[in-house]
């Protein structure tokens, strides 16, 4: 089972094979409503999950709508809540959060960043296992000279 703990970024670049997969957003904004296995989430409320879902989910992609801490403890917390024994993270946050990210989650910057251009910061991956893909670079991201 794959939770998404996401604002609308990630969701607009995940293509998952749901045939091999429960896949579930969970999201405040109402216009995911029509998604199946959609779940409101209000991460001033991390804890506000059914106890039937506590500590069942293989997987969690988290991607909160704000990069700032208070914000980041919240979803660790919800994340925390879902995560079965040994469960994958995959967060999506910028580079400065870093060491935050190792503190809160345990997770390690990817290779991998997203091209979003549209951004003011770039953002970057983060995950506690390692994935073939996330370890390639992003072509469409130039490199820093």
């Amino acid at each position: 089972v794959i939770r998404v703990i996401t604002c609308s970024l990630i969701r607009q670049y995940m293509v998952i094979n749901t045939d091999h997969c429960t896949l579930a957003f969970y999201q405040l904004d109402e216009q995911w409503s029509n998604l199946k296995n959609f779940l409101r989430y209000d991460f001033n409320q991390p804890v506000d999950i059914p106890a039937e879902l506590h500590h069942t989910f293989d997987c969690v992609v988290i991607d909160p709508p704000f990069i700032t801490r208070e914000v980041w403890e919240k979803f660790t917390e919800t994340s925390n809540l879902l995560l079965a024994p040994g469960g994958k993270i995959l967060a999506s946050t910028i580079q400065e959060n870093a060491g935050m990210m190792k503190e809160l989650l345990n997770v390690d910057p990817t290779v991998f960043f997203p091209s979003i251009p549209h951004l003011v910061y770039q953002y970057c991956f983060y995950t506690n296992y390692s994935s073939e893909r996330l370890s390639e670079k992003n072509p469409e991201i130039p490199d820093d000279d």
